[in-house]
């Protein structure tokens, strides 16, 4: 009986080892991980949901940056192209836009910008901020960077969190698939 258990033990251990080989690099990052702009470290709040905007009279901007993946057996800290890339939020301010766009660094300090997309009922976000939203939902990208080189060292999200009208707003996750 221990035989047969430990070698079903040793066959699903392959099979998951298989289907992890097989699979696209993912980095995630928590909204704890974001950081504020320049001055606005007093408005700025971190909890479990991530990082919000805890005052009602003025928008808070973060930036959420992500560490490059490395391919395992390398030293290289540049990426492979990015497929995908999605951002969590909870916005709770119906009367004022909660807009994030992503960014990419490349090694000679050249910025790169995907399109910028507002919370609203549509999965993915919307191109702008003419609907009024108040909920929960993700923001997403597909091919960001399409038609530049990737190997770039450095990637994230920048949002402008809306200020505080039940409940703060907040960037609770974020992640990139390569």
């Amino acid at each position: 009986m221990k035989k047969i258990r430990a070698l079903g033990v040793f066959a699903s251990l392959a099979l998951v080892s298989t289907f992890a080989a097989a699979s696209v690099p993912m980095n995630v990052g928590h909204g704890v991980n974001c950081q504020p702009s320049y001055g606005q470290q007093g408005i700025i709040g971190y909890g479990e949901p991530g990082i919000g905007n805890m005052v009602n009279n003025q928008s808070a901007r973060v930036f959420c940056p992500l560490s490059p993946y490395i391919q395992a057996g390398t030293n290289s800290a540049y990426s492979p192209a990015v497929q995908s890339a999605t951002l969590l939020y909870s916005d709770s301010a119906q009367n004022n836009p909660f807009s994030c766009y992503m960014y990419a660094v490349d090694a000679y300090g050249g910025g790169h910008w995907a399109a910028t997309k507002y919370t609203c009922s549509q999965y993915g976000g919307c191109p702008d901020s003419t609907s009024s939203f108040k909920g929960s939902g993700t923001l997403s990208w597909a091919q960001p960077f399409w038609g530049v080189t990737p190997g770039f060292p450095s990637y994230g999200f920048s949002c402008t969190i809306p200020p505080a009208e039940s409940y703060a707003s907040w960037v609770t996750e974020f992640a990139i698939n390569q």
